[in-house]
């Protein structure tokens, strides 16, 4: 036996030149084969992405792409073994064909693959997304402060006039129909301690709609992250303030209107 694969090993090596060659000639033979006997091909393209993008109309309307699927497609691309045999999901780009939407509904529209170049391929078979279109709108909510949480120590109290909002007023950008719902929006601050001095406390923001119902998390965008309010806490202190009654007759009692009078900032 190992006679035998001295003997084979020896061959191998005596004629490596015209192994190498036959390898060779049997490659060239099989491109010749594929480019010639069978020239045109159908390849499949997975995992191309769907974009979308409105258009001039769409944005003249406020109307706007909220939900599509497919988000991306497999194409298939008819053509010549050497022109697209290494072709991949990033040669081409796929996007939602918006040019009949004029309104708010649910459509059916085609995609549109175009390659990524210059190049011009031959797709097999139609794509079509399901989409959901609606109007948008924007609008400005004054923010008001919602102190109902915090508490004051004895003797002191909030200065409610002067309470600063920040920011004081929001920009809502949402669909239509739940933008005309909301009637206002608040700053509601959550404090554990108890305020002895002015302090800037953060808070989470609240929409309310026409009844004065919190609405939980509306569907809407803004791009507002952080709120707070700065609370002024003043002190409170008896005044004693005495009361003088001019051009009172001479029989007039004073002693019954005499008072004290608290005086509040």
């Amino acid at each position: 036996m190992t006679e035998f694969l001295k003997n084979a090993a020896s061959r191998i090596i005596h004629n490596i030149g015209a192994i190498l060659l036959s390898i060779g000639m049997a490659a060239v033979l099989w491109l010749v084969i594929s480019l010639q006997v069978f020239p045109d091909i159908t390849l499949h393209i997975p995992d191309i992405p769907v974009s979308s993008k409105a258009t001039s109309l769409m944005d003249e309307e406020h109307l706007e792409v909220v939900s599509f699927t497919p988000r991306d497609i497999a194409a298939q691309i008819k053509g010549k073994r050497y022109q697209i045999g290494s072709l991949k999901s990033d040669d081409f780009a796929a996007g939602l064909d918006l040019s009949e939407i004029d309104r708010a509904g649910d459509y059916t529209v085609d995609i549109k693959v175009n390659s990524s170049g210059d190049e011009q391929y031959d797709l097999v078979g139609n794509y079509t997304a399901h989409i959901r279109v609606v109007k948008m709108e924007t609008v400005a909510l004054k923010l008001d402060p919602d102190i109902s949480a915090v508490r004051v120590a004895d003797g002191m109290r909030i200065d409610t006039a002067n309470i600063a909002v920040k920011p004081d007023k929001l920009i809502v950008r949402g669909e239509k129909s739940v933008i005309d719902s909301l009637k206002a929006a608040s700053v509601k601050v959550e404090y554990d301690g108890t305020l002895s001095s002015s302090m800037e406390l953060n808070g989470a923001i609240q929409f309310y709609n026409k009844s004065d119902i919190v609405v939980i998390t509306p569907e809407v965008t803004y791009d507002i992250a952080s709120f707070s309010l700065v609370v002024p806490v003043v002190k409170l202190k008896p005044l004693d303030v005495t009361v003088t009654f001019l051009n009172a007759p001479p029989n007039f009692d004073m002693e019954k209107f005499k008072t004290k009078v608290r005086l509040q900032p």
